[in-house]
């Protein structure tokens, strides 16, 4: 059953990300804001190149305390 819950975590085809900007639109906030609470170490980021980022809803999720 252990390996289950860790197969499932480690799973990125069931990982939901989303952009900066939807982020910004759930937290209602700026997306200068996201990028900076990304910087800070407040969210998660999913780089996916040089000017791709994606943020875990799961880290949107403990921000709000989901």
């Amino acid at each position: 059953m252990t390996n289950d819950v860790e197969e499932a975590e480690t799973d990125t085809s069931s990982l939901e990300v989303l952009t900066t900007s939807e982020v910004a639109e759930i937290l209602r906030i700026s997306e200068s804001h996201v990028c900076r609470m990304i910087k800070d170490g407040r969210l998660d980021k999913l780089p996916l190149g040089q000017r791709i980022i994606r943020v875990p809803r799961s880290s949107v999720n403990t921000l709000l305390g989901i």
